[in-house]
């Protein structure tokens, strides 16, 4: 095959009976192109097939030669020439023309034969593969697609040899084994990633029986020898498992996070709906005193006594008290449900602190005639908060005062055990119940009961108290007998100078 030019040299063909003509049938009827050429290049003919493929006639093939026909610019043609002139023969892929100057992919293969003594020719016998090549173009585009869709998967992707050895990985894979990159692996043995290698025997057992399995749950050791809870599903093809491969470990914590943010919202509902409750139902009754004790006043101050006023005066201050009690408590345990609410732990000074709530309810317990004694340390510090603090205090001398009959005692006390504070607020009421003691602190089954001077209320101080010890890394409990008194204790921890 040569880059010649063309001549008008003709050369006879033997035509001997059955033989030539088996084989002038061949050269008609076949598939593939066949030129009969010099070796010099001259075309002598060309098979219809040829014709066909080039969309040139005969005659056309014949007029312009092999050099009107192969791309002479292909820089694989020289060294083709020289085999085939050294071994007789060869064979490869090369770029035809057709007429209309489209080029095309061939396979080939080009023989020399002795046509007669010192007379060579030249048998080429090619076949178009341009749809073949397209074929394979669009097979390793799909291939390169699928490739960077597995490469960039979020759960393992691996294909192994069925003795066990890592032929492909992901990135995802990797990452779940642990391994320094995705090559590490290739090669590597998947038995040894086995907790128990005994049980890869009888997945493969299944999977040559069954072809597939699906979400089994294994153990594996990781490169960096960490044990991972697995989620595996495989496929065998040949002599090929496929597979995809998740950290279990990981999905658990997806469905935790999942069933915390559920258990939020339904905290938040909950919020909601106690918040309108307490709105629509526990305020009215102290707004209802308010309003009738300030309606009497008004109509009728001049027909009354001045005990009679004083008394009508400290129920509407009382009234007044406890909603605002109620309203301040509702707006923090709110917040604080809400995530509104952030913990300063500083040194509190638990005296002063209790000092400062004393003289705020004071008027309170004058009314009641109940008397409120402060016997803490001054120079007790608390590693605390100092709001949640005071808002705990308060809620406590609150209630102490609300339960605790007309001359009774409210004493605030002390004491240090070890690295902690206990902090005491005892009454002289009336006690608590077994039942209602148990509910206390439960914001789902919290029962609350009216004062001794039916005072309302909704047991949500006694909630915020319990959550707010909790973010001060506090404890806090009550000890009561009914008719005896109660006793209500927090403790946190101690600030050492």
């Amino acid at each position: 095959m040569g880059i010649l030019s063309n001549h008008s040299h003709h050369c006879q063909v033997d035509k001997n009976g059955d033989e030539l003509e088996f084989f002038k049938s061949i050269y008609t009827n076949s598939g593939e192109g066949i030129f009969l050429t010099c070796p010099n290049g001259v075309i002598l003919s060309a098979n219809p097939a040829a014709c066909r493929i080039l969309e040139l006639t005969e005659e056309e093939i014949v007029s312009i030669g092999r050099n009107g026909i192969i791309n002479t610019d292909d820089p694989r043609l020289p060294e083709m020439l020289k085999e085939r002139d050294l071994k007789g023969f060869v064979t490869g892929e090369l770029t035809f023309r057709r007429k209309n100057g489209e080029f095309f992919p061939v396979i080939f293969t080009s023989n020399l034969f002795e046509y007669k003594p010192g007379e060579q020719r030249t048998v080429v016998i090619f076949r178009d593969i341009s749809v073949y090549k397209q074929s394979v173009e669009v097979l390793k585009a799909s291939e390169e697609k699928y490739r960077r869709l597995f490469d960039n998967a979020i759960v393992g992707v691996f294909v192994t040899s069925l003795d066990g050895n890592f032929l492909y990985v992901n990135k995802a894979f990797a990452d779940i084994y642990e391994a320094e990159s995705v090559d590490y692996l290739i090669n590597q043995s998947a038995v040894q990633t086995y907790t128990n290698p005994e049980r890869r025997e009888q997945y493969l057992q299944q999977l040559k029986r069954d072809k597939y399995l699906k979400n089994i749950q294994n153990k594996i050791i990781t490169c960096k020898n960490n044990i991972k809870d697995v989620l595996v599903s495989v496929i065998i093809d040949d002599d090929k498992l496929i597979g995809f491969l998740a950290d279990n470990s990981e999905m658990a914590a997806l469905m935790n996070q999942l069933r915390s943010q559920n258990e939020t919202l339904l905290r938040l509902n909950r919020t909601k709906d106690r918040f309108f409750s307490i709105i629509s139902h526990d305020l009215r009754t102290p707004f209802s005193s308010i309003l009738g004790f300030s309606e009497i006043l008004s109509s009728e101050i001049t027909e009354l006594s001045h005990d009679d006023i004083k008394d009508y005066a400290n129920n509407i201050y009382l009234s007044s008290r406890s909603t605002y009690e109620l309203l301040e408590n509702l707006l923090i345990w709110a917040r604080s449900h809400n995530g509104d609410i952030r913990m300063n732990i500083t040194r509190v000074n638990i005296s002063n602190v209790i000092n400062e709530v004393a003289s705020v309810m004071s008027q309170t317990a004058r009314i009641k005639g109940i008397t409120v004694i402060n016997e803490t340390d001054d120079n007790i510090f608390l590693c605390a908060d100092m709001n949640s603090i005071k808002v705990v205090v308060r809620n406590l001398i609150s209630n102490a005062i609300k339960y605790t009959s007309e001359g009774g005692l409210v004493k605030v006390s002390t004491q240090i055990i070890r690295d902690k504070v206990i902090v005491s607020v005892k009454d002289t009421g009336k006690g608590i119940s077994e039942v209602v003691l148990s509910t206390l602190f439960s914001e789902n089954d919290n029962i609350s009961e009216p004062g001794t001077a039916n005072e309302t209320g909704t047991g949500l101080g006694l909630i915020l108290c319990k959550e707010f010890i909790d973010l001060n890394r506090g404890e806090i409990w009550a000890q009561s007998s009914p008719g005896e008194g109660s006793t209500f204790s927090f403790a946190l921890p101690l600030c050492r100078d």
